[in-house]
């Protein structure tokens, strides 16, 4: 296991905008003191709801909430153009499981544009080993009218930790985001993953500040995983929070807003150029 750097046990934090899906929540306002806009991207399966009530409490911080689909593709890299080419400028991104894997490949094609990075429950490798054939199996039974077995028996399982298994009200929201989304959203999302090169020879390259928030109960997304990521990149630290899975926006919402907000506050280098070369090659 790779030893990780500038990290802690999160303890407690003390201390518009939950909009419709796909939506961008706009704070004029506050563009004019600095204050970058903030994109966050969800986990497999998820909607805005994934995010609970963290874009009001981070709200200060930032000068409007962009909350962007990640179903409209079946690959990474064509998810991460799609939501540049609708973004801002520049920007800070925050991304929970495949958001983060997503994020970082935004940071990949423009890393000119992202300000900060924060980095969820996430997985910088590839699809692991013998992971295709599960993803066939589920799109088979996905394709057969099967989503709501594979969601229930599956997915939904996997990610709250133990500690909240008798939370009915969160697993139900896991189902009902998943099914809003449908089955086709499945598929594009599990092609997507399964076909992913991954980040980890790239995140030596970031130099924005990246904040990693890790569950200690995270079982699809261990410790390991994010401490490999904090090992790579100059100016990570990792965030562990007790008594946490794969959910941490859902499972310790004010918890997360609070790191996210002290990451936003955090100085960020200054922008170069607005559009990296990489960007541009990908468009050509």
């Amino acid at each position: 296991m790779i030893a990780a750097r500038n990290f802690h046990i999160a303890e407690s934090v003390t201390s518009s905008i939950m909009m419709p899906d796909h939506d961008i929540n706009t704070r004029g306002d506050l563009a004019s003191e600095g204050r970058l806009p903030l994109m966050l991207l969800p986990g497999m399966m998820c909607v805005v709801r994934l995010w609970s009530d963290i874009p009001e409490r981070v709200a200060a911080a930032c000068c409007l909430v962009i909350q962007p689909a990640l179903h409209l593709e079946s690959s990474v890299e064509a998810l991460a153009v799609r939501n540049l080419d609708s973004a801002p400028p520049r920007f800070s991104i925050a991304g929970l499981s495949m958001g983060g894997i997503v994020a970082l490949e935004i940071c990949r094609l423009a890393p000119g544009r992202v300000a900060r990075l924060a980095l969820l429950n996430t997985n910088a490798r590839p699809d692991a080993p013998g992971k295709s054939e599960l993803r066939a199996r589920q799109i088979e039974q996905v394709h057969k009218g099967g989503l709501a077995r594979v969601i229930r028996d599956e997915l939904k399982p996997t990610y709250p930790s133990a500690s909240r298994d008798h939370d009915l009200e969160l697993k139900a929201l896991i189902m009902d985001m998943a099914m809003k989304l449908g089955s086709e959203a499945f598929v594009q999302q599990s092609l997507a993953l399964a076909n992913r090169n991954g980040s980890l020879g790239y995140l030596q390259e970031i130099r924005c500040p990246v904040l990693v928030v890790c569950g200690e109960d995270d079982s699809l997304c261990p410790l390991e995983y994010h401490e490999e990521i904090v090992d790579r990149i100059p100016q990570a630290r990792l965030e562990i929070l007790p008594h946490c899975g794969h959910l941490s926006s859902l499972e310790h919402p004010a918890l997360v807003a609070g790191l996210m907000h002290a990451w936003l506050r955090e100085p960020a280098p200054q922008d170069q150029n607005t559009h990296s070369i990489k960007e541009a090659s990908t468009h050509g």
